[in-house]
This record gives structure tokens, sequence and C-alpha cells, in this order.
């Protein structure tokens, strides 16, 4: 038998030092958890914060603020966003004004990485933290787009959550629209949301929604209620249904 070994060595370098061990290291780093960065990154905003209250040295306060965090840790949630990571995409979007990414270039950097959360991750449990970011940022995408990134994250998720969430925000619109049609549009999609799925945040939103702008709304009837006059009498406001009334509330603290 013949055993044949192979020995690998490697000299330490002399003058050249390696690639990796001469910049930051976002792909050692990244099989970090996003929670976990998550957590260094706040631990590192507070730090700022109290530094920053915490001088009144108007140059330093300058070096301050031009030193944010995020600037810091963007090539690690970069990084996390490459191995396919779609929380570390919200937290660029939500960042995106303190990195390294010209005013002008932004916008479409935008619909980028919206492009990828929903392409590829729509279907997470998480993604209502998507949806909020894209409602945050939902002026700087044409309507037909914004309706179609809703509408793929209520088909293709399947969090209850995430599905009334996408299904409020594709109703809000018409909702709150000055067109009478539009607006009937909009409370039959929250109906409908209410009927579906009747045990989420959202539903309970649409709930309020449809009481607040269409039940009570102005020209609607006024909730009837029991109340006592000055002289101890009780009245309800229907027995005044048909006749003007002024309610003065008012009391002592």
């Amino acid at each position: 038998m013949i055993s044949l070994l192979v020995c690998f060595a490697c000299a330490a370098p002399t003058t050249v030092a390696p690639t990796c061990a001469a910049s930051p290291a976002p792909l050692v780093r990244a099989l970090e958890s996003f929670e976990e960065l998550v957590a260094e990154y706040e631990a590192a905003v507070e730090t700022w914060k109290a530094e920053l209250s915490g001088t009144e040295d108007r140059a330093e306060r300058k070096r301050l603020r031009n030193a944010r965090p995020a600037k810091v840790f963007a090539p690690r949630f970069e990084a996390l966003a490459a191995l396919g990571e779609g929380r570390a995409l919200v937290w660029q979007l939500d960042n995106i004004r303190h990195l390294d990414i010209a005013v002008n270039a932004r916008d479409a950097k935008r619909l980028e990485w919206y492009g990828v959360l929903f392409e590829k991750h729509a279907g997470e449990a998480w993604f209502s933290d998507a949806l909020t970011q894209l409602w945050s940022d939902r002026k700087r995408v044409d309507a037909p787009q914004l309706s179609a990134w809703l509408a793929a994250a209520r088909d293709k998720n399947e969090s209850k959550e995430v599905q009334a969430h996408a299904r409020y925000y594709l109703a809000y619109e018409d909702v709150h629209s000055d067109d009478e049609a539009a607006r009937r549009l909009g409370f039959a999609a929250l109906e409908s949301l209410i009927a579906d799925l009747p045990d989420t945040k959202w539903t309970d939103q649409a709930r309020q929604d449809l009481f607040l702008l269409r039940d009570r709304a102005v020209g609607m009837p006024a909730i009837d209620f029991e109340g006592k006059t000055v002289d101890g009498d009780t009245f309800k406001l229907s027995d005044y249904q048909g006749k003007v009334v002024l309610l003065d509330f008012w009391g002592f603290w």
C-alpha cells in the first residue's frame, strides 16, 4: 500500500498584506445574524446620540453628525442583503438618506431594492416590515407599481397579518378619495377584508376607518345617547329627531 501525504504550507506574508485584512470585513461577517447586527447597530446609535447631546462644541457636533453609525454599518447590512437576507434591504431603505448614495440616485436605488424585495421575499413572515417601509415611500413610487407590489404581497404571503396589511393599503387611497365612487369601492374593500380576515390588527384598523369615514361622516345620523338635564330629567338624543340640537359638553377639572 502506498500512502501519499500532501502538505499545504502557507508562509506568513512579509511586505504584502492579504486583501481581507487590509479593509473592513463585510464578507467575513456576512454570516452573522440579522437580529444580532440590528442590536449592535441600535446600541451604536444610542452611544452616538449620547455623544452628540453631550457636547456643545460646534466642530465636534458637526463631526458627529457626519459620523452616523449607519455609514459604518452599511457594508455589513449590504453583505447580508447580498446573501439573501431581505430584512437587510428594508434596513437599507430605511437608512438610505444616511448612506453614501447621491441624492439624485436614491429614487432609482429605492426602486431597485423594492423590486428585489417583492420578487424574492414577498412570501416571508416578516414582510409587514417591508410594507410599512414601502408605504412611507409611496409618494416616490407610481400608483400602478405600488398597487402591483401590494397585490404581490397579498397573493404570495401565507401570513394573515401580511395579507390584511396589504389589503388595507390597497383600499386606503380609495377610502380617502374625494371621488364618491372611489370611496364606495374602498369601503367595499374594507368590508371584504373584515369578512375574510376578522382577527388581525389591520382588520381592526379597517373597522375604525369604516366607522369614522363612512358611518360617522358629516351628514350621517349621530350616535344616540342618554343623559340627564340640569334638572335631573332623563332624555335621549333621539327624542329630538327632526329638530336642531346644540350639544354643549363641559365639566370641571
